[in-house]
């Protein structure tokens, strides 16, 4: 809109020029009158410009606002029992018979999962794109929803814990990266803004990253 108005007033200010010149020739108006004219045409301009932007500010603002109310308004598929337990899980994972298909998919992604994993154990699952592997981890953090007596974590059905509770228990590195625009120790920091020093500076070095770091020429400040 603001590009519009401007073409405007440049249409305007030239239609003027041209009609308040003549009216001075033919002395219909005195050359004072046409200049305070063009002053007061051109003080106007500025505002009115303003206008347009702030309406077209307002018009992109609204749009964003009802795709918002639309991302809100959604209702999660997985939500917590009734009875739902506020535990702390120590790390017993175990797959019983796991079956799970995602909807509108003709075969499921895993099938007659048995796996147990004891506490402090570390294992690896490899295997060929889209065998399951990430569907797994999935389901342990209790991304979708799970059949009853598939999954315990410590000896209890996945289903009896909350999600507070999972979330609170696992921690999660996801093959898709993404980036704030911001500088890396914002983008680090930003589940927790008040890290201490002392705490904020074990993250980079434990996932042995402080040693690249230091090789920018702004270390973790860099954008």
């Amino acid at each position: 809109m603001s590009p519009a108005i401007e073409i405007c007033f440049s249409i305007s200010f030239v239609i003027n020029l041209m009609i308040g010149s003549n009216m001075v020739i033919n002395g219909a108006i005195t050359l004072g009158d046409f200049i305070a004219f063009n002053t007061y045409l051109t003080m106007i301009m500025q505002p009115i410009v303003s206008i347009g932007r702030v309406v077209n500010h307002l018009r992109r603002g609204m749009a964003s606002l009802e795709r918002l109310n639309e991302i809100f308004a959604i209702q999660p598929d997985v939500k917590d029992k009734e009875d739902a337990l506020n535990l702390d899980i120590h790390g017993e994972i175990t797959f019983k018979n796991l079956t799970f298909c995602y909807e509108d998919a003709d075969i499921p992604a895993v099938a007659e999962v048995n796996l147990s994993i004891e506490q402090g154990q570390t294992i690896g699952i490899i295997g060929r794109t889209g065998s399951g592997k990430s569907t797994l981890a999935n389901l342990l953090l209790h991304l979708y929803n799970v059949g009853s007596g598939e999954i315990f974590l410590d000896g209890r059905d996945i289903n009896d814990y909350s999600l507070h509770s999972i979330k609170n228990a696992f921690g999660y590195v996801a093959q898709d990266t993404f980036l704030f625009s911001a500088t890396i120790k914002e983008n680090i920091a930003f589940f927790g803004m008040t890290l201490r020093a002392t705490k904020f500076y074990r993250l980079p070095d434990a996932a042995i990253f402080m040693t690249v770091s230091w090789t920018f020429q702004t270390g973790l400040t860099l954008p």
